[in-house]
């Protein structure tokens, strides 16, 4: 069984579906400019500097994550 580790990278998890579906790679850009703040932010301690630029556009690709990855999923399963 090919079990998936606990992790927080976008990139390991768009790499570990790609196995499943290479649509997904549509995502890698993505998961490569959003990873560092998925950790980073979550969790207590120093932040990176991030700019009134960078933080917009980060908001915007992962929201365009999200509604890629929720058309993955049956319709009933959306959020209302």
């Amino acid at each position: 069984m090919n079990r998936l580790k606990k992790t927080h990278s976008l990139v390991a998890l768009v790499g570990k579906c790609l196995q499943f579906d290479q649509d997904l790679q549509e995502l890698r850009l993505a998961s490569v400019t959003l990873t560092p703040f998925d950790v980073t932010f979550r969790y207590p301690g120093e932040l990176p500097e991030l700019t009134l630029d960078e933080a917009p556009k980060a908001y915007i690709l992962a929201e365009e994550m999200w509604h890629f990855l929720i058309e993955k999923f049956p319709k009933e399963t959306h959020p209302k």
